[in-house]
């Protein structure tokens, strides 16, 4: 068994790394954050926390941060309690790994001071600029500046002199905005718009179904799509048409968000169990926009039938996809 490990301070990119290499290598990905996130939802260990360093047992991560920062000691005490829970979840998925024959990814920030970064054949050191960590946390965590100073004054200091190999990369932040878009409406474009000043690139991706038959070409349409975002200047959003699983094609394009609309809380009831599966199966985070109140109502099937009544739609779907439609 190959085990790979990934270290990196917070905001340089170090799980996306991991995440692209699990892929391309088609290893195991242990994200060890991840482990700690649900560890962190066991009441007995939340418990125990809570006793060691004086706060209520509802904390929050960022409650939890503030605590632990301001005082050395309280965190190596936490780090050692936390330390023997993640060794016997990691020691059962190495167990397991190893008999199945599976190469491993191990994702963790504090690896070197663990039993398990002699285990690692190959030690790969993520790297990114104070400045370009700072704006992706900020964004990422909704913390303050002072608080990121916090937890980088407490990051481990790597040397990377016992790393095989030490990685400067600038990623970019890409989002997957998929549906049928048969037709591609103005309140589509609107959530593109929008989510195009949050991230370096979105892209809209038109799902193949099959079992349902599209009115308009799904080839034309992406050319549609394309057009409209030239005729807006929408240098960064790009188009592509793909069958399968969305979260498989975003993976495939390094896209680690998925965007969605949602007008109310139907929506968000309807989207919540598509966000978990996609969590859940892909490690895929999702974002929700809002159409403006005059776009609530567009909708492709409304579209549809707007036209099958012999009623204008001009102006509800971008001019290039008009033409097409027509």
């Amino acid at each position: 068994m190959k085990v790979i490990g990934v270290c990196g301070k917070s905001g340089s990119g170090k799980s996306t790394y991991a995440r692209k290499l699990s892929r391309d290598t088609k290893s195991l990905l242990v994200d060890v954050d991840k482990i700690v996130h649900e560890l962190l939802e066991v009441e007995r260990i939340r418990l125990a926390i809570a006793e060691l360093v004086k706060v209520d047992s509802s904390f929050t991560r960022k409650e939890l941060g503030n605590a632990l920062f301001s005082d050395k000691q309280l965190m190596n005490a936490y780090n050692e309690m936390l330390y023997k829970e993640i060794k016997l979840v990691l020691d059962r998925l190495l167990s397991a790994a190893e008999s199945g024959g599976v190469d491993v990814i191990l994702d963790w920030a504090l690896l070197p001071m663990t039993k398990y970064y002699d285990m690692c054949t190959e030690k790969h050191l993520i790297k990114k600029s104070l400045d370009d960590r700072k704006k992706s946390v900020l964004k990422r965590d909704d913390i303050t500046e002072e608080y990121f100073q916090k937890r980088e004054n407490n990051a481990l200091q790597y040397d990377e002199a016992k790393f095989d190999k030490v990685i400067e990369m600038e990623f970019k932040n890409k989002g997957f905005l998929a549906g049928t878009f048969d037709p591609l409406t103005m309140g589509h474009l609107d959530i593109a718009m929008q989510a195009r000043k949050d991230f370096d690139e979105v892209i809209i991706g038109i799902a193949i179904n099959p079992e349902k038959r599209r009115r308009f070409d799904k080839d034309s349409m992406q050319h549609a799509i394309l057009q409209a975002a030239r005729d807006y200047n929408l240098d960064n959003i790009d188009c592509v048409v793909y069958p399968g699983f969305t979260g498989e094609k975003a993976l495939e394009l390094e896209c680690y968000t998925l965007i969605r609309g949602s007008r109310n809380d139907t929506d968000m009831a309807y989207e919540k169990p598509i966000a978990d599966f996609n969590k859940q199966r892909f490690g895929l985070d999702t974002v929700y926009y809002s159409p403006p109140q005059h776009l609530q109502d567009v909708s492709s099937s409304k579209i549809k039938e707007m036209m099958r009544n012999g009623q204008s739609i001009e102006g509800l779907v971008p001019k290039a996809v008009y033409e097409l439609v027509h």
